[in-house]
């Protein structure tokens, strides 16, 4: 949340699957996945940046970033 405080961006269409909650509760593999978009209409890849430095700092493994044109 603290993230997109007072930014032009947002994270849209989070879901994240997880085998089962108490697996999540043990620490089971999960997959989130989620979009970035800009409120302006600008190039998201500095904001995309602090995104991938947070998912590392939180000891997650980012598996792909793909900019949609």
């Amino acid at each position: 949340e603290a993230l997109i405080e007072n930014e032009p961006f947002d994270i849209v269409n989070l879901r994240l699957e997880v085998p089962t909650v108490k697996g999540a509760r043990q620490k089971a593999p999960s997959f989130m996945t989620f979009e970035v978009t800009s409120e302006r209409q600008e190039g998201v890849a500095p904001f995309l940046e602090r995104v991938t430095a947070l998912v590392r700092e939180a000891g997650l493994v980012l598996v792909a970033a793909t900019p949609v044109a």
